[in-house]
């Protein structure tokens, strides 16, 4: 089996906490990781739906972040031509490494796990919608551009 090469390649994974992610704050839009940075369009896309879900639900949050700390698979198929984005969610005692140099079992919020859940199911009902969700930050700049234009034709 082949993936089409216009597919939107998603990652899903774990990914250590860093500064400004916290476990329980949702799951995470992940910009990319170590050795790339993910598609524009297609993580824009994700944070749209996860806009549109937190003005529905205020149960719902997301995150958005680099994942620097190491690569995943999405990095892969980006180098080979995918459009890709990721999620992921926080993940306590990443590779067992516990406080104390201990061995522990790795966790997650599981409300943060529900979460992207919900985030790729609604991703998946608005793929239609795909292209008008990536363009507005385009409609957003040309409508500042004319009013910008036209503040300054008066000005002359």
């Amino acid at each position: 089996m082949s993936i089409p090469r216009d597919s939107l390649v998603i990652s899903l994974e774990t990914s250590k906490e860093i500064p400004g992610v916290k476990m329980g704050g949702g799951v995470i839009v992940r910009v990319g990781d170590r050795s790339s940075v993910f598609d524009s369009q297609g993580t824009r896309f994700l944070g749209g739906v996860g806009d549109s879900l937190e003005k529905r639900d205020e149960s719902f949050s997301y995150q958005r972040a680099l994942m620097a700390g190491g690569s995943c698979e999405g990095t892969a198929f980006q180098e080979y031509g995918y459009r890709t984005a990721a999620v992921c969610v926080a993940l306590g005692n990443y590779h067992n490494c516990g406080a104390g140099d201990r061995i522990r079992e790795e966790y997650v919020s599981l409300d943060d796990a529900a979460g992207m859940q919900r985030l790729l199911v609604e991703a998946a009902r608005r793929f239609v919608d795909f292209e008008s969700i990536v363009g507005r930050p385009r409609v957003r700049l040309e409508r500042l551009r004319k009013e910008g234009e036209r503040r300054l034709r008066r000005r002359r």
